[in-house]
Parts: structure tokens; C-alpha cells; sequence
């Protein structure tokens, strides 16, 4: 691929923003990139202490700040470093998308996924999968005159 079309490939990728989670999330994201040669340059990755500590502020934020989707990558169940943080982030993602519906964005521009560390393929995965949801779902037409969601 020449450089030119890999410029005009990387403008084409709508923004995504992957909160990780430091103990799995994280982990797991670090060993695709090079462990399965993944690579996406229009993925945000933010290193979170805890998927739990993902608010729906942080999501709005990434909403407002062009991202046109937004992953959450936790713990499985009962694997939480800090105990229930998984299922606190995943109770927020469910409120949060009842939010986007209200203000007219799909619901379906956020996901959680539980990952493990030994599980880089998922991350590989869930990235892929937003992609091919986003193309299908069209362009994110927000307001950007100062308008805050």
C-alpha cells in the first residue's frame, strides 16, 4: 500500500474510544497489537484503573470530542480486581445507551466486553466488529456549535 492510500485509509476510520481496563482490558489490547499484529490508528485507547471507574461523563465526553463509538473492555465476572467494578461499568453502559436514544445516537455506538489478559483476539474482535457496526450505522451528525450533549 502506498503512503498516499494509507493516508486516505486512516481519514476514512471513524474514531473509536476503548476504556480498558489496566488489569485486563489493557493488558489484553498490548498483547494484539503484538501478538496479532493489530493495528488501528483511528482507536483512542484510554488506560482506566478500573472498568468500574468508567462514568457516563468520560462516554458523553468521547461523544462530544468526536468519537463515533465507544468500547468498554472489563474483567470478566467474579475476575474483578475490584470486586464489582465490571458490573458497575456494565450497569453504566446500559444507562448510558438509554441516554444516547433520548438525544437521537444509537445506542449501539457503545459496548462492553469482558476480555482476560490471554484473550487478545477479543479485543482484535470487538474492534472489528464496532467498525463494520459504524459503517453500517452511518455518520454521527452532532451539533458542534457549542451545543454540550
Amino acid at each position: 500500500m502506498s503512503v498516499e492510500q494509507k493516508i486516505t485509509e486512516e481519514r476514512k476510520k471513524e474514531p473509536i474510544v476503548a476504556f480498558c481496563c489496566n488489569h485486563s482490558g489493557f493488558e489484553a489490547y498490548e498483547r494484539a497489537c503484538r501478538e496479532l499484529a493489530f493495528e488501528d490508528s483511528a482507536l483512542r485507547v484510554v488506560r482506566m484503573p478500573c472498568s468500574g471507574k468508567v462514568d457516563i461523563p468520560h462516554i458523553l465526553y468521547a461523544f462530544e470530542n468526536g468519537a463515533y463509538g465507544v468500547l468498554v473492555f472489563a474483567c470478566y465476572k467474579d475476575n474483578c480486581k475490584y470486586i464489582h467494578g465490571n458490573v458497575r461499568a456494565e450497569k453504566r453502559i446500559a444507562d448510558v445507551k438509554g441516554i444516547l436514544q433520548e438525544i437521537g445516537i444509537q445506542p449501539e455506538r457503545v459496548e462492553f466486553k469482558e476480555v482476560a489478559s490471554n484473550t487478545p483476539y477479543r479485543i482484535k474482535n470487538a474492534v472489528e466488529q464496532m467498525r463494520e457496526r459504524l459503517s453500517q450505522l452511518g455518520s454521527l451528525n452532532l451539533e458542534r456549535n457549542n451545543n454540550r450533549l
